[in-house]
């Protein structure tokens, strides 16, 4: 596995970006830590030197400047702790006592170099304060060697802790973009089966869950759904094929035919006529085909208008009506649609989904049949319902008639082409609409909902 491939993931991407803030927030906060005990160390030697300020001047006020020489030259034959220093000079800057050499030039508390009396002790750098009382000039100090010491210290552990945590994120994220990678991997493996007519391969969900592992299920969801729609598509083309070969072959019958009865001397009219509704039947099927897909692939809705849902159930009704009557059927509308139900679609298209739906009871229910026609209007939107009493249809087979060409004689012995529910089925897509279809008891009951106006 190409490490450029795992560093380019984004599990790895992250971390470093991780890290990254990290260490700029480390040096941003280690620069704030070590300011802290800088001042903190140098707030406890300026209390201890001005501790002993104090008892130096003490000492001056009470037994003058040969007292303070005295206690300076006590403390000075002590062994002192190494960095800790007192001096007294005169007026002029001579050394009157201390093993400090010379005072420093300014008054005040200040950091700098001290050299000493003693040859054998070496210059350090201290910590000192110079006060004046009256005709003599008192020098305390302590060296800063445990200030550097500490801020050394500090800092050498601060890198330290910095570069564990950065190489730790960067492991971890290094890890998981190494994982993630294998995922991505068997992922595009399957996709390539897929890809290549297998529909049985599914990708591999880990107990982890993770969003690789969700958008896994999810894949494997959508494979099953491509799968099952390609079933679709294959009895889809097979049944195209059959109808239009169909309609294929009986026009050359009768075409032959024709021929036939041309030769003999016969006027083949007859022949010929069934010929062109043969083709004709073609040439329907074939914009049926075309109307329905450009409805799917459609978004547009400028011819959407307010329309009165009511007018149109009554005028279809009409229409549709002499088509009933020949097979002794009875179309009634319900009271309500005496009042107007305004919604917003394309009147032709509900045209077109009025005579689908009312031409598919006339034609599969037996004579003496009730087609009842009904709407209503409420909070959720409006409701149109066709209603029949024929033989319906089993609920395994009330979403499989909705796609094109699906009939439910598999024979394909009966006259139509499987297309009318299919153009419902879009038209209703294309207003936002809910279509269901649901047992009469007998018969069957087709509900659309509309969208509140």
């Amino acid at each position: 596995m190409p490490r450029a491939d795992i560093k380019s993931g984004l599990a790895f991407k992250t971390a470093l970006l991780s890290a990254c803030i990290f260490v700029v927030m480390l040096v941003v906060a280690g620069g704030f830590l070590v300011a802290a005990v800088t001042n903190t160390l140098e707030g406890e030697l300026r209390a201890q030197s001005e501790e002993e300020i104090v008892l130096l001047e003490r000492i001056y006020r009470a037994e003058g400047r040969s007292g303070l020489i005295n206690a300076i030259d006590s403390l000075s034959r002590h062994n002192l702790p190494v960095g800790q220093a007192s001096g007294v000079f005169d007026s002029s800057g001579i050394r009157l006592a201390g093993p400090l050499e010379s005072a420093p030039p300014a008054i005040g508390w200040q950091r700098t170099k001290i050299s000493y009396v003693e040859e054998t002790r070496t210059p350090q750098t201290l910590y000192v304060k110079r006060v004046v009382f009256e005709d003599v000039t008192i020098v305390v100090g302590r060296s800063s060697r445990i200030i550097d010491s500490a801020q050394r210290w500090l800092i050498i552990w601060l890198v330290l802790l910095g570069g564990i945590l950065t190489m730790g994120t960067l492991m971890i994220g290094y890890g998981a973009s190494r994982k993630s990678l294998r995922k991505l991997r068997a992922m595009e493996d399957v996709l390539g089966d897929v890809s290549r007519g297998n529909m049985t391969a599914r990708l591999a969900v880990s107990p982890d869950n993770d969003q690789i592992d969700r958008i896994a299920s999810e894949v494997n969801q959508h494979i099953a759904q491509l799968s099952i729609l390609m079933d679709r598509m294959r009895s889809t083309a097979t049944a195209i094929a059959h109808d239009l070969k169909t309609f294929l072959s009986d026009a050359q019958i009768s075409l032959h035919h024709a021929l036939d009865t041309y030769n003999s001397g016969d006027d083949p009219s007859e022949k010929i006529n069934a010929a062109q509704e043969e083709l004709q039947n073609l040439n329907t099927t074939f914009e049926t085909i075309l109307r329905i897909s450009r409805i799917q692939a459609s978004g547009d809705t400028a011819k959407f208008e307010t329309i009165d849902l009511s007018h149109l159930v009554r005028e279809i009704a009409e229409f549709m009506g002499a088509m009933a009557e020949e097979k002794k059927q009875h179309i009634r509308l319900a009271s309500a649609l005496a009042h107007p139900m305004d919604i917003i679609a394309d009147g032709g298209m509900i045209k077109q989904l009025l005579v689908n739906l009312i031409g598919n009871s006339i034609a599969h229910c037996p004579q003496g049949s009730n087609i009842n026609l009904d709407a209503w209007q409420d909070n959720q939107g409006t409701m149109l319902v066709i209603e029949d009493n024929g033989p319906g249809i089993a609920e395994g087979e009330r979403k499989r008639v909705l796609e094109p060409f699906a009939r439910l004689d598999t024979a394909r012995t009966t006259p139509g082409s499987g297309l009318g529910l299919a153009m419902v089925a879009a038209v209703v897509e294309h207003h936002r609409a809910d279509l269901c279809l649901k047992d009469a008891e007998p018969g069957l009951r087709v509900e659309v909902k509309f969208p509140k106006v």
